[in-house]
């Protein structure tokens, strides 16, 4: 994986898989006058047969973990985003000109900005950016697009390096649970993903590495992420995936997808002392036959007794 994450204008990190949405756990992003009430009922899960790019018109809720906020002091986290609709789709660019993002009560339109190549709002004083990739389901005769993985961010006025909230996601046509409960034998899942490390003044990143062996016959799931080491946004990553690793113990699969309490462990901490706690895992099916695995990871964590939060996401095939 390649940077790509302009959402702050931290360096392009590029994405060769689809995003989703983590947030951390306590936030509050303060819930402004301007929007409008949120009126729109979540699409329940349901088939795709969107074939193709998705014309999406339609509010899927937010699949999600933590959404975190940094002052300048410390950082907290909260779940904050409930549904993003997708609205006026251009076919010739083959991509949304306007995505509603409900946070918090509050509807904040982002509309696409063609110079950066993201779409972008203003609401309460504060530029929100969303950057978003289609998952496929990798059908070699009619491949569809079935979720989209994203980021959302608040741009620091006065550091570009930094953030003042972020938040990993996923959005998408999910796989019924009458589908996944029908479903016989097991099938490995794998792909890549990112974790963000935020603290009240610094921001790395480290890309992942999902693997998952799913076994639809007893109904469990279990696995780990290999996560390389933590650098600045602007910087290239090892890509030894040796820093940490996220185990997941076999979980019952509950409806369409899991939740889980991983474990951390972190084997190459260079010359710094990591601490995680509050470790949180989720996952859901999309796609018609549970083609694609995505979902989200957060943590608390201390970096040399700094406090922060730790957020990412992971899509796997």
């Amino acid at each position: 994986m390649v940077y790509f994450l302009k959402i702050f204008y931290l360096g392009n990190r590029k994405m060769t898989q689809k995003l989703l949405l983590a947030l951390p756990a306590a936030l509050s992003l303060a819930a402004c006058g301007g929007g409008d009430e949120a009126t729109t009922t979540p699409a329940q899960a349901q088939y795709s047969y969107t074939t193709g790019s998705p014309n999406w018109t339609t509010t899927l809720p937010a699949t999600l973990s933590v959404y975190a906020e940094q002052d300048g002091t410390n950082v907290t986290s909260s779940q904050k985003v409930a549904n993003v609709e997708f609205k006026q789709w251009n076919a010739t660019r083959g991509s949304h000109d306007q995505i509603d993002i409900q946070i918090d009560g509050e509807i904040i339109t982002l509309n696409w900005d063609t110079t950066n190549g993201e779409h972008v709002g203003t609401h309460d004083g504060r530029a929100y950016v969303y950057i978003g990739n289609a998952i496929s389901d990798r059908d070699p005769n009619a491949p569809e697009i079935v979720a989209e993985r994203f980021y959302i961010g608040i741009r620091n006025a006065a550091n570009s390096n930094l953030a003042d909230e972020v938040a990993a996601g996923i959005v998408g046509f999910e796989t019924p649970d009458s589908v996944v409960a029908a479903a016989t034998g097991t099938a490995n899942y794998s792909g890549s993903g990112e974790i963000y490390y935020l603290t009240a003044n610094s921001m790395e990143v480290s890309d992942t590495q999902a693997n998952f062996a799913v076994n639809f016959n007893t109904s469990t799931i279990s696995g780990a992420i290999s996560v390389d080491d933590p650098v600045g946004p602007s910087q290239l990553s090892p890509r030894t995936y040796s820093f940490a690793t996220i185990s997941v113990p076999q979980t019952a699969l509950t409806g369409n997808g899991f939740s889980a309490q991983p474990t951390v462990t972190v084997h190459n901490p260079g010359a710094n002392t990591y601490t995680f706690s509050n470790e949180t895992i989720n996952g859901t099916f999309y796609g018609d036959s549970s083609d694609v695995l995505a979902g989200t990871v957060s943590a608390d964590y201390t970096v040399n007794g700094t406090a922060g939060v730790a957020i990412g996401d992971y899509t796997a095939h």
